[in-house]
């Protein structure tokens, strides 16, 4: 990145112009700008909000909220108090994983009781990819025949 000729020309009266303290809006830092939203990647065959009802249904627009407005780095999950883990490509978890890239490090959030939302984001475009929202756990270890 270059100094704007403004910058690298020092003023007479020793004063460092607003300019130089002020990033310019179009290229302001990462950390101030919160995540967005994407349905993109949402899998319908797998999602659940249908079945959630009354205060599980708020739940999740509350925590959608405030993701969307308080979530501007990775770690704000923790500092804001959000419980997510990470969700590996094993047995009934393959499901979300179907139609994503293969490099995709999917997460959930915990909201109440067997509440999930399922989601990965892409850090470069600030983004959160919403996979399933799910009232029922998958059922883990379960093997098949």
């Amino acid at each position: 990145m270059e100094i704007p000729q403004q910058v690298a020309e020092r003023s007479d009266d020793g004063v460092i112009p607003d300019s130089v303290t002020q990033l310019p809006s179009d290229q302001e830092s990462d950390e101030t700008k919160p995540y967005v939203f994407s349905f993109e990647k949402y899998n319908k065959r797998l999602c659940e909000i249908e079945s959630l009802h009354g205060n599980r249904s708020i739940k999740v627009l509350s925590t959608i909220k405030d993701v969307g407005m308080k979530l501007y780095t990775f770690e704000d999950f923790r500092n804001l108090k959000f419980t997510i883990q990470p969700i590996y490509n094993l047995g009934e978890y393959q499901k979300l994983f179907k139609g994503l890239d293969n490099d995709i490090e999917l997460y959930e959030i915990k909201l109440t009781g067997s509440d999930r939302i399922f989601f990965f984001l892409i850090e470069s475009v600030k983004t959160i990819y919403i996979v399933a929202i799910k009232g029922n756990h998958f059922e883990i270890g379960k093997n098949r025949r």
